[in-house]
């Protein structure tokens, strides 16, 4: 993959086939969505390092060995919507800290789920959608 120097104005999606997000480290920004969806093998978020802003919307579905979202910790805001869905071996939204403000999230049948740490810096929810559910093994709404 060749390496990303600064922002996409478009969307991106990332999807069957990929083990890593090695090569996008120095892209900063996307204007409009990002989408990391059907990666069977992907196991972190390694690779977004550089990535602080998101214009419209995050969506990392059906990522079946994502374990934790360490890769985005440079994240600050997401303008519309943050989606986390069907990730069965997401453990920890710890790769979540640096994020500051966003539109609206949804964190849905993530079965190994524990704990919302990681959204303690959360200062900023918008108009969007704010839905927690199906998460088998979140106990509680702590972080």
């Amino acid at each position: 993959m060749r390496c990303l120097t600064s922002g996409i104005k478009g969307t991106v999606v990332a999807s069957s086939s990929l083990t890593s997000l090695d090569g996008l480290e120095n892209l900063s920004s996307v204007n409009r969505t990002l989408t990391i969806q059907s990666n069977e093998m992907l196991t972190s978020m390694e690779g977004l390092t550089g990535l602080t802003s998101i214009g419209r919307y995050l969506k990392i579905n059906n990522n079946d060995a994502l374990t934790n979202l360490d890769g985005l910790e440079n994240l600050v805001s997401v303008g519309r919507k943050l989606e986390l869905r069907n990730n069965d071996l997401l453990i920890n939204l710890d790769g979540l800290a640096g994020l500051t403000s966003m539109g609206g999230l949804i964190i849905d049948n993530n079965d190994a789920l524990t704990s919302l740490t990681g959204l303690e810096n959360l200062v900023s929810l918008g108009n969007y959608h704010l839905v927690i559910k199906n998460n088998d093994a979140l106990t509680s709404l702590d972080g």
